[in-house]
């Protein structure tokens, strides 16, 4: 992943259930977020989340022993 300092911000239309909205907006509040903040922050976070994952080693395969 490059910086995202250096990216250019895209506009985009999202549809989400009404419930989450309203989770996101109260979460917001708390932390003094915008919604895009947000969203940010929790898609980087699953990204990075994902590529630590994709990169441990096979740890719990007991076949190898």
């Amino acid at each position: 992943m490059g910086d995202i300092r250096k990216s250019k911000a895209v506009r985009l239309n999202i549809t989400l259930p009404d419930t989450i909205l309203e989770q996101i907006d109260e979460t917001c509040q708390m932390y003094g977020l915008t919604r895009s903040a947000f969203i940010l922050q929790s898609c980087m976070a699953k990204l990075n989340s994902d590529k630590m994952l994709s990169q441990m080693p096979d740890m719990f395969d007991l076949s190898k022993k």
